[in-house]
Parts: structure tokens; C-alpha cells; sequence
């Protein structure tokens, strides 16, 4: 037999088959392809599906299961690190908000009760939208990503405090300290249930995957996301919120990753439901009577969302373009607000009409959501650009830094600056930092790095390291966006400087060497070659020989990437020479003999160019120069005879 939610379910499947088939060929993204499909297919227009309650389910699951995985991709060590911009970012971006609504839907006439809780609605952003765009273009590390997600954190918790207001606001008979006191054994008890499943969870997990059964583990899986989902529930907060702390417990333990491969299919499948679930909300006919009210909720939402959350971010320290990007991306109604707002209208605060255009205005947002984050960076650059007074800027303050010649500017100081950083510190190379994040700044100042605070699409902030002076320069971030950005203005301005550019896909290095980078290095690619140079040393070929099979690889990717004529590196344009640095061991630095007696040239087919020795460069050294322990050598040659070279001349 046919039932009702199965027949639902099945038009749902095909509707949105047949629509994201179509929004592809157009090239529309696939969450605005469901939410139009739910449009299309809702009860306010063909009526092909009702919003019944079999819908709700399959949507209130996707939402859970979409914070489970991001649970999954944190961990509480992050959660730590970022609690800055989680409560105090989220808190100035929510009580922004809520204050610059509350003040404008009085001054237009709603009552002081409305306008407070449409300022509690509006908000909150889409958790769900927001988390799949970023995912999807690879930001989520991105500094955008990170300020965005810890915001996103912060309204999933402010959900509760807005829940207990509605009773308050609706005139429940329930007096404020009951509901207060309610409010703090919940938090007690959500408090003491992650302690036990932190301390739990690993002796479960290891008996559960001892047992070798996948099905026991799918099972386990599900039921720490959907009982950690229902139990927040149950105490009256947000169960996305409850999903995620389960998730981020787990990622804690070795099966993480194992789970999030679990669940992950899943996910995409159930979000998609959560989307149309959303589209099929909007009522059209309803919306085109009261068009103009539905778009001064839309203007409001735009305005006043732009306005507290680019604040926030400002007032969390960092630069304008970091600040107008996130609260770009932040910008639609949430999926929280949809049901806080069916609470609000069964509690009287709202009226059936805001009701409607309210949910119209969110819907439409949602749906242009993923085409104002797609253009979210080059939106705040414009506007940026428009606003910003150079000199006078957060990133000039205290930001002196001394004179430096022939050095080497880093741009960015996560991972790979750092590893740049140490790496220039020990071959007694000058360098300077710039970095965006206000707090690594400050941390690593007190460290005595030479770093400055500031974003380096900016000319003034280049200057603050005396760029015009430097030998080269290294892009190490992670936004894709913001590093085309940089790499145009360093080569617009300083056409001459050499502007090597990390990147995380090999599709990303075309338009950067465009636009002036000399070398990209894409993490994708090389990645690639260190798998297959470890594969094969276990199979016991010699390095020379995959040494020579990872530069015919580079010589034929860059090659390809290259062959439409863009910029090139020196490396790039003599395939059979190389320069190499090479340390001197013991075996050479001991022996006494001068580069005559070695012969280097006749021996090993190399050329002695220069010797780097503490501080001091010695350019074309005499024959008479005697190598000691500990000193550079740059050497020009062959690649094979300076590998030959290396395994004697560097200690092991």
C-alpha cells in the first residue's frame, strides 16, 4: 500500500531530479535549485507536495545531520581556540542586530513586543546554506570561514535564551524566574552529559569497533547523533546544537573520520530535503499581494544584518574586507528563524500577515544567499574601496616596523608561513608577516616575530614591510579570493618582485600566474608526488629515480598550465639545470682541502656559485676558500649529479 509520506517522499526525489538536471545545464547552484523546486512543487503553487509533517522530519534530519558532520570536522581544541570569536563576535553580531531592529520596526510602527522578537529572527543566519557554499568553494579554513562558522556557533546557543522569550513576550503565565531557573538546569544537565560522553564515548567506540562489525558501528553512529540531537531537544534547545557537540566529541577519538564517511552521504541527501522543505514555505500569491511589504523586509534584513555584522568583526579587531565579506556571507534569514517564528505566531507576537512576509522575505534570501556569498569577496572590495581612507586605518596603528633590504614578506601565518618563517630563520634570511587575524598578531609579536596586522590587498599595508625592498614574496593563505586579490595589487605595483603563491587546487594556478605570480605552488599536485614518492620507496626504487619522475611530472603539469604563454618561473625555463643549497657535513668541513683540491666542476659536473657562512655571503668564491661544518652551499647543475652530490657533501 501507498501511504501518504512514501508518495511525498517519491515526488520529492523526482521533482528534484528533474530540476537540479536542469539548473546544472544552467549552471545554478544545487541548494537554489532545491529551493526553487520546493517553491514550484509546494501548496502555495502546483501543489504537487504538501508541507506535511513526513516533510518536516526528513528536513529537521538533514539540518542534524549537516552540524553532526561539522561536529565531526572540529574538535573541541578548536572550539577553544576560536571561543574569542564565538562569544564575543556572536554576541555582538546577535545583540546588534537585535538592538538595530527592535529601535527600526518601532520607529515603523510595529509594537515594542514584534519588533524585539523580529530582530531575534532576523538575527540568525542559515547554518545549513552557509556551511554548504563554504564547503563547497573550499573556505572553510579560510579566515571568512572560521569567523563565519564561530558565529554560526554563537546563534545556534542564542536560540535557547530566544525560545524561553517567547512565553515571556506572548504573556505566559509562567513567571520570569521559573523559566530562568528552568534555563540553568538545563545548561547544568547539557554540561554534565558531555562530560559522561566525553569520558564514555572512547571505551564504547573501542568495544564497538572491536566487535569489526559495520553495522554495529553505522548504528553506534547514528544513535550518538540523533540521541544527542533528541536530549538538547528535549531541554529545550536547539538539537542542531546538540548534534554538533556530539560531533565534535567524536571527532576526538581515532573513528572520526571513519563516522563522518558514515554519515556523510546521508547528509547531502537529507540537507536537499531540508532545502525544498524551505522553498515550499513561500506563498506566492500572498507575496505578490503585499510585494512591497515583503521588500522593505527584505531591504531591513540586507541593511541591517550588513551593518551588525560587519561591526562585530570590526570589533573583534580585523581589516574592513574581512569585516563587509563575513557579514556578506551572513546576510539571509536562518532555518532556526522559520521555526521560531511559527512559535511566535501561536504565541500571538506576531500576526499572521508579518507572519507570511516574513517568511516570504527569508525565503527569498535564502535563495540569492548562494550568489551574494559567491560574490561576497569582490562585493566588500568595492564597497571597501569606497569607504576606506588610506593611512588612517585599525591596521596602521602601532604597527612600526624596522628597515629591511633584499628580504622576504610572508603573507599569512598559518601553517605554511610558519614553516616559511622557521625555515628563513635558520638559513639567516630577513623576513617580515603580515596576517590578517588580530590575535595571532598580538601573540606572536610577544614572540619577537616581525609581524604586522594588516590585509595586503592594500598598498599602505605593503609598504608598512618595505616590500619595494624585497627579494621575494610569498602568499601562504588560504582564501582563493583574497589571494587573486593580493597577487594583482603586488603586481600591479611591484612588477618586479619575485611572488611565489601557494594554492590549495591545481585549477587555482592558471589565474594567479595571469595576474603576475611567478611560481604557485598547488597543495593538490604536490600532495600527489610526495604520495607516490612514498609509495614508491616502499618498493624499494631508488630516490634519484623518483626524483627524476617527480620533475618530469612537474616539468609536464606546469608545462601544461603554461602553454598559453603566462609569466614563468626561472626554474621552469632551464629544465636540465638547477641551483641547489646544500649544507656542508662533516666529512668535507673537516678535511682541510680548498674548492680547487675538491674540483666540484670536474668531479660532479657542478659549478660553486656562492657560500653562505653565519651572516656573511661570499659570492664566487676563490679556488683558495676552504668549506667549513655548517656552511651553504649554492651550486649550479644538473639535478641527478647535485643529487649524487648531496648524499656526500650534507651530513646525514
Amino acid at each position: 500500500m501507498h501511504t501518504l509520506p512514501l508518495t511525498e517522499i517519491a515526488l520529492i526525489l523526482v521533482s528534484s531530479l528533474i530540476s537540479l538536471l536542469i539548473f546544472q545545464k544552467l549552471k545554478v547552484p544545487e541548494i537554489v535549485g532545491f529551493l526553487i523546486t520546493g517553491v514550484i512543487i509546494g501548496p502555495h503553487a502546483i501543489g504537487l507536495v504538501q508541507h506535511g509533517s513526513s516533510v518536516d522530519l526528513i528536513a529537521e534530519l538533514g539540518v542534524i545531520l549537516l552540524l553532526f558532520t561539522l561536529g565531526l570536522e572540529f574538535s573541541l581544541k578548536n572550539l577553544i581556540q576560536i571561543r574569542r570569536l564565538v562569544f564575543v563576535g556572536g554576541m555582538w553580531q546577535v545583540g546588534l542586530t537585535i538592538a538595530i531592529c527592535t529601535a527600526g520596526f518601532v520607529l515603523y510602527g510595529f509594537s515594542s513586543k514584534e519588533a524585539l522578537f523580529l530582530g531575534c529572527l532576523i538575527s540568525l543566519s542559515s547554518t545549513a546554506l552557509v556551511l554548504k557554499v563554504l564547503e563547497k568553494r573550499g573556505l572553510i579554513s579560510s579566515p571568512v570561514g572560521n569567523l563565519s562558522v564561530a558565529i554560526l556557533l554563537f546563534q545556534d546557543l542564542a536560540i535557547v535564551p530566544m525560545i524561553l522569550l517567547v512565553p515571556l513576550l506572548g504573556g505566559s503565565d509562567i513567571p520570569l524566574t521559573q523559566q530562568f531557573t528552568t534555563l540553568l538546569i538545563n545548561l547544568a544537565i547539557f554540561a554534565v552529559s558531555l562530560f559522561a560522553l566525553r569520558a564514555g564515548l572512547p571505551i564504547l567506540l573501542k568495544r564497538v569497533t572491536q566487535s569489526r562489525s559495520q553495522e554495529l558501528f553505522i548504528i553506534t553512529v547514528f544513535s550518538l547523533c540523533i540521541g544527542a540531537a533528541w536530549g538538547t531537544g528535549a531541554l529545550g534547545m536547539s538539537m542542531a546544537l546538540g548534534a554538533f557537540a556530539a560531533g565534535m566529541l567524536l571527532s576526538e577519538s581515532p573513528y572520526g573520520y571513519q563516522a563522518f564517511n558514515t554519515v556523510h552521504s546521508f547528509k547531502e541527501l537529507f540537507s536537499g530535503f531540508f532545502f525544498i522543505s524551505v522553498g515550499m514555505l513561500l506563498d506566492i500569491p500572498h507575496s505578490a499581494a503585499h510585494w512591497d511589504e515583503v521588500a522593505v523586509f527584505i531591504g531591513a534584513v540586507a541593511v541591517i544584518k550588513l551593518c551588525s555584522g560587519a561591526a562585530a568583526i570590526r570589533l573583534l579587531g580585523y581589516p574592513v574586507g574581512t569585516a563587509m565579506t563575513v557579514a556578506l556571507v551572513l546576510s539571509q534569514i536562518g532555518e532556526f528563524s522559520f521555526v521560531l517564528s511559527r512559535l511566535g505566531l501561536s504565541a500571538n507576537i506576531l500576526s499572521a500577515d508579518v507572519y507570511q512576509n516574513f517568511l516570504a522575505a527569508g525565503v527569498i534570501t535564502m535563495i540569492i544567499g548562494p550568489f551574494v556569498i559567491k560574490s561576497s569577496a569582490k562585493l566588500s572590495e568595492r564597497v571597501t574601496r569606497l569607504l576606506r581612507q588610506p593611512h588612517q586605518t585599525r591596521e596602521d596603528e602601532g604597527s612600526k616596523m624596522a628597515p629591511l633590504k633584499d628580504h622576504l614578506v610572508i603573507i599569512g601565518f598559518g601553517v605554511n608561513g610558519r614553516n616559511l618563517a622557521h625555515a628563513a630563520r635558520s638559513a639567516n634570511v630577513p623576513y617580515s608577516i603580515i596576517e590578517m587575524n588580530p590575535t595571532v598578531v598580538a601573540a606572536e609579536q610577544k614572540n619577537g616575530e616581525p609581524i604586522l596586522f594588516g590585509d595586503a590587498s592594500y598598498p599602505h599595508v605593503l609598504e608598512k614591510v618595505h616590500i619595494a625592498a624585497a627579494r621575494v614574496v610569498a602568499v601562504a593563505i588560504s582564501d582563493p579570493f583574497a589571494t587573486r586579490r593580493i597577487v594583482d595589487t603586488i603586481h600591479q605595483l611591484y612588477p618586479s618582485l619575485h611572488l611565489i603563491v601557494r594554492t590549495r587546487m591545481v585549477d587555482e594556478v592558471e589565474p594567479l600566474l595571469k595576474l603576475g605570480a611567478d611560481e604557485v605552488v598547488p597543495e593538490e599536485f604536490e600532495t600527489s608526488l610526495e604520495i607516490f614518492a612514498r609509495v614508491l620507496r616502499k618498493y624499494l626504487v631508488d630516490q634519484a629515480t623518483i626524483t627524476r619522475l617527480a620533475n618530469d611530472l612537474r616539468r609536464a603539469q606546469y608545462s601544461k598550465l603554461l602553454s598559453d604563454g603566462s609569466r614563468s618561473s626561472t626554474h621552469l625555463s632551464f629544465p636540465r639545470f638547477e641551483i641547489e643549497a646544500l649544507i656542508v657535513g662533516e666529512r668535507f668541513g673537516e678535511s682541510g682541502k680548498t674548492l680547487s683540491d675538491l674540483d666540484l666542476r670536474k668531479r660532479y659536473g657542478v659549478t660553486v656559485i656562492a657560500i653562505q657562512r653565519g651572516e656573511q655571503m661570499i659570492e664566487n668564491p676563490a679556488p683558495s676558500e676552504i668549506l667549513a661544518i655548517g656552511d651553504f652551499v649554492y651550486l649550479l647543475g644538473d639535478h641527478q649529479k647535485l643529487q649524487e652530490l648531496a648524499r656526500i657533501l650534507e651530513p646525514v
